[in-house]
């Protein structure tokens, strides 16, 4: 048997299980709209669980949590909600945080927000990062390259504004959107999972 025909085969049990495990993950509805009065500020970081695939993989990937993907909010004056995130296709972006819902399947929101910090210089920053245009890294790998990943944003926009949000993180780590959900220098605001 050639080679590259006997490692396609002892490969093939591995992609079948990690297919079947991010098929198989229970997903809820896609969360269109968000109800009224929910308490957004500039800087607010969202952490977002999302029925695709790739968003099931990611959650695989990040040991079965419900966080797939994360972004860093700001507010306009006229009280549009804007995420700021790094996306693999598109690179680092800003869109309407409805746009964001009503194109994606979303089925789980976490709205956290740093103990200290300046929320308007993390939104800033971010806007920069964005604004710099920098490739996606599909390494996930902190601090490393020139590309960047929707955590990595996060870290980033706001080590400028004086916050370390997610404790001991090391060039080179791999930083998932759990860590965000889970960081002792941050507060839960509110969660949204869908049923």
């Amino acid at each position: 048997m050639k080679p590259y025909i006997g490692r396609c085969l002892k490969a093939a049990p591995i992609v079948a299980v990690a297919a079947y495990l991010a098929l198989s993950m229970h997903s809820g509805r896609p969360i269109r709209n968000l109800p009224a009065g929910l308490d957004f500020k500039n800087g607010d970081v969202l952490v977002l669980g999302s029925s695709t695939l790739r968003g099931r993989l990611l959650k695989c990937l990040d040991f079965g949590t419900s966080w797939a993907h994360a972004g860093i909010v700001a507010v306009e004056p006229s009280g549009q909600v804007v995420l700021m995130h790094a996306d693999p296709q598109r690179g680092a972006v800003e869109e309407p945080l409805d746009k964001y819902l009503k194109d994606w399947s979303v089925d789980a929101l976490c709205l956290m927000r740093p103990k200290s910090g300046d929320g308007d210089i993390a939104a800033r920053c971010a806007r920069g990062i964005i604004a710099a245009n920098p490739p996606f890294d599909d390494s996930f790998r902190y601090g490393e390259g020139e590309g960047i990943y929707c955590t990595e944003l996060a870290l980033l926009a706001w080590n400028a504004a004086g916050s370390e949000i997610v404790p001991g993180v090391s060039k080179g780590e791999k930083v998932m959107p759990s860590r965000l959900a889970t960081s002792p220098a941050l507060v839960k605001v509110w969660e949204i999972l869908s049923p």
